[in-house]
């Protein structure tokens, strides 16, 4: 008995790997399916959930759906951010779930389990790499790539001209130190520590926006890898760790770096405090000089205030590295292994990422695509600019839970302005910590 359950469980697994195989193939575009004139691919319809609202999208799931030629559709079911996951799971429980999703980069872990990975025999990495920003392979896992992405929303810098030209500076700073340098020109404090106005709102996790992630930012910046993957094939959280031939460690000068904006002993920075404004809001009242914001916020900071004289530009970087980096956040089209249609699934997401599509997609999200091709596109406008050489050099890290991680980068920040922790030791605990939940999961 025990060895004719071995059997069957072989010929399931023989059967399976074909199928995948024959999945990939059609995907691929080498395969055909129909025998008449009437049908050169896969059919039928792709249930495609996502968190984005339907009107962002506006009419590009009809104009998909209604292209000549095309053997499959697109059902696009929105998802209340707060309620993705939750109704995901129930779903795949009762085996009522969706073909595709559209996968943040912060869900990869999260979902790793349930994506189908296209294998290298079916989409091989270099034509991967090549044609999607390095950002992107934080979707290739060990079994091949979990998704395709279709947007990037980097983190850039909103500056304001008025305020910047009244303080005599002609053009915002492409470094880190050059920012500092300005400060003296913009920032105002008062006897009391107060400020008035502000040159940049860092430091705190209290009123700035995205705190975790312009940390994360300057990790990066740094050269941290953030996480890693080991000889055993694990992730390891890498936050306190020097890097190789040095003696820097990115993570504790980051740390140190971002919260001196909030010391009032350090006068050449003190720019910001725990009882200001929210950043965004300081922005948009014409008090705050520069702002570490995403793409995604342009036309929320145009309709707050049509009368703010603003501009974009690239996060400043380290001046002593060659390299640029911002941190971004992704979106991709991933395949559940669940799928009812997993050939029409396929289709669709390669559909999804190609060129013309995507560029529609970008044209709808109002963001930067993510393939390589299209973000070279000469751009008029100084916006999309900026925004479009920020995704080519976007960035980010294998985040094993948003709503875990981002109350420990703000424990991480309050020990050592409280001194419940030193610069390092605070380092450490976000890296033991974030180290139990990598455990939980794998690629």
């Amino acid at each position: 008995m025990a060895e004719s359950r071995s059997k069957f469980q072989i010929i399931l697994l023989v059967v399976f790997s074909v199928f995948a195989v024959l999945a990939m193939l059609i995907f691929a575009g080498a395969i055909k399916i129909g025998g008449g004139s009437t049908s050169s691919g896969p059919t039928g319809e792709a249930v495609f959930w996502g968190t984005i609202p339907p009107q962002n999208f506006g009419g590009f799931f009809d104009n998909f759906n209604s292209t000549k030629g095309q053997t499959v559709t697109v059902k696009y079911v929105y998802k209340d951010p707060s309620m993705f996951d939750h109704d995901l799971i129930e779903a795949l429980a009762s085996g009522v779930g969706p073909d595709m999703i559209l996968l943040p980069n912060d869900f990869i872990m999260r979902y790793a389990d349930k994506l189908y990975a296209m294998p290298e025999a079916s989409y091989s990495l270099s034509n991967f790499q090549n044609t999607f920003i390095s950002e992107a392979n934080l979707y290739v896992g060990s079994k091949g790539i979990l998704g395709l992405p279709v947007s990037v929303d980097p983190l850039v810098m909103y500056y304001n001209q008025s305020l910047l030209g009244s303080a005599g500076i002609s053009l915002p700073p492409a470094t880190w130190e050059g920012l500092i340098s300005t400060l003296p020109e913009l920032n105002k404090v008062n006897a009391d520590f107060s400020i008035s106005q502000s040159g940049i709102a860092l430091g705190t996790f209290q009123n700035v926006n995205y705190y975790k992630d312009i940390l994360s930012l300057l990790m990066l910046q740094l050269g941290s890898p953030m996480v890693s993957t080991g000889t055993d094939g694990k992730l390891y959280a890498q936050f306190d760790q020097a890097l190789p031939s040095s003696s820097l460690m990115p993570g504790v000068e980051a740390l140190k770096f971002y919260t001196s904006f909030s010391d009032p002993a350090n006068a050449a920075r003190y720019s910001w405090n725990s009882t200001m404004p929210n950043a965004r809001d300081m922005f948009l009242s014409g008090k705050l000089a520069y702002y570490v914001g995403y793409a995604s916020e342009l036309f929320y900071i145009q309709a707050k205030n049509p009368n703010l004289d603003f501009n974009v530009t690239m996060i400043p970087q380290v001046p002593s590295s060659s390299t640029k980096v911002t941190f971004g956040k992704m979106n991709s089209v991933a395949v559940l292994k669940s799928s009812k249609n997993i050939p029409a699934a396929f289709q669709v997401t390669g559909l999804l990422s190609s060129a013309a599509w995507a560029k529609q997609l970008a044209v709808a999200f109002s963001l930067p695509p993510a393939r390589r091709d299209l973000l070279a596109e000469p751009q008029s406008s100084p916006y999309i600019q900026a925004f479009y050489r920020s995704a080519l050099v976007s960035r980010g890290w294998y985040n094993p839970s948003e709503t875990e991680t981002l109350p420990l980068f703000k424990e991480m920040i309050s020990d050592v302005q409280s001194g419940k922790y030193d610069y390092l030791s605070a380092v450490a605990n976000l890296n033991k910590k974030v180290q139990l939940l990598l455990d939980k999961y794998s690629l």
